[in-house]
């Protein structure tokens, strides 16, 4: 597990990125209540 702290201005908040037991990569925005798969983030910022 590791946590990013992201800080713009004004604003501060961690994200959390794990890896779970299927092998797949997660992704937890503070904004967010559900994981989010580590491929369709990057998908989504590329």
């Amino acid at each position: 597990m590791a946590k990013v702290i992201s800080i713009g201005a004004g604003y501060k908040t961690t994200v959390t990125v794990e890896r779970h037991r299927d092998g797949i990569i997660y992704v937890t925005f503070p904004a967010i209540a559900t994981r989010i798969p580590f491929p369709i983030v990057m998908r989504r910022l590329a």
